[in-house]
């Protein structure tokens, strides 16, 4: 296990655009944060920036309870740090940039654009659809400058 410290809730920056409502509710049942009475937050480390790989709700719920710090451990599950910087990049473009943001990002896509459940669910699948997409153009470029080194090699190694 590794060790856990705390850190101001305002130097750390989400990964995801908005949380549930329904599952809000349920954690603010159980949470205690006053009491630190709940699981560290796992965050990783991206250039100067901590970001959280999980625990979105319970961030927002502390924050709500007026803690100024959260309890956070270093993430050590083997992520894909590509799909994190992608959400990173989105939250960042739609103004996402702390906790505090994120908690109006719960009421953003449904109340203030006014959008329902399906809208939400379609602007996710999007988002999703242009992270696959961004891969997929990554990982083909990639491929095509391996298989040039490979060409490359394979002529020099033919010369010797």
């Amino acid at each position: 296990m590794f060790s856990e410290f705390y850190v101001e809730i305002q130097k750390v920056h989400p990964s995801q655009l908005f949380i549930n409502r329904t599952k809000r509710l349920r954690v603010k049942e159980w949470i205690k944060p006053e009491t630190h009475n709940y699981q560290p937050i796992p965050v990783k480390k991206y250039g100067e920036k901590l970001f959280l790989t999980d625990g979105h709700t319970r961030a927002v719920c502390i924050r709500e309870a007026g803690c100024t710090h959260m309890k956070v451990v270093w993430d050590q599950d083997d992520l894909d740090d590509s799909e994190y910087l992608i959400c990173i990049e989105w939250c960042q473009r739609e103004g996402i940039l702390s906790i505090d943001d994120l908690k109006i990002g719960l009421y953003r896509m449904k109340i203030i654009k006014g959008y329902g459940f399906r809208d939400v669910r379609r602007h996710w699948y999007r988002r999703v659809m242009e992270m696959v997409d961004k891969k997929l153009r990554v990982a083909s470029f990639q491929f095509s400058i391996s298989r040039k080194i490979d060409e490359n090699l394979n002529t020099i190694l033919k010369s010797h």
